[in-house]
């Protein structure tokens, strides 16, 4: 993103752009996973892949074979792993439902932030057991191309 957008660019058309990529590398880091614009991507990643798989029974471009995952710092070995990142992303959920509650009117970027943010939380686990059940390389020097 550093290389393709400029001041003032928006940020989700670059990362919805990503998504249709047809080979897609994450790094899958505590960082990652807490913020709103990889989760985002991740999210648009995954939604693709599902779309596509459902289209078409052996699509070749489902979430494995589209998606080298490089496991970084975040755990998913266990389900108490995958619950800090809901319980995280619950928090915001929390803070910026209870902003909406003190705004005059809700405007329209608030409003996508939050709908986002539930489904963060809502489909966040799903998505790190379906990583953690695959094999997963450790580092970049691992990928094979």
């Amino acid at each position: 993103d550093v290389n393709e957008l400029g001041y003032g660019d928006k940020i989700e058309p670059f990362m919805r752009d990503l998504a249709e990529g047809s080979r897609i590398y994450i790094w899958l880091t505590d960082q990652y996973l807490k913020s709103p614009y990889c989760m985002f991507e991740l999210h648009q990643i995954w939604h693709r892949s599902l779309m596509e798989a459902q289209n078409e029974f052996q699509s070749e471009n489902t979430f494995d074979q589209r998606v080298l995952i490089v496991l970084g710092d975040a755990s998913v070995r266990l389900e108490t792993d995958i619950e800090v990142y809901r319980l995280f992303w619950d928090e915001q959920f929390e803070a910026i439902s209870a902003e909406m509650q003190i705004m005059h009117e809700v405007d329209l970027v608030t409003l996508r932030d939050r709908n986002a943010i539930s489904r963060f939380k809502s489909n966040t686990g799903s998505i790190l057991r379906y990583v953690r059940s695959r094999i997963h390389h450790s580092c970049f020097e691992d990928i094979k191309v």
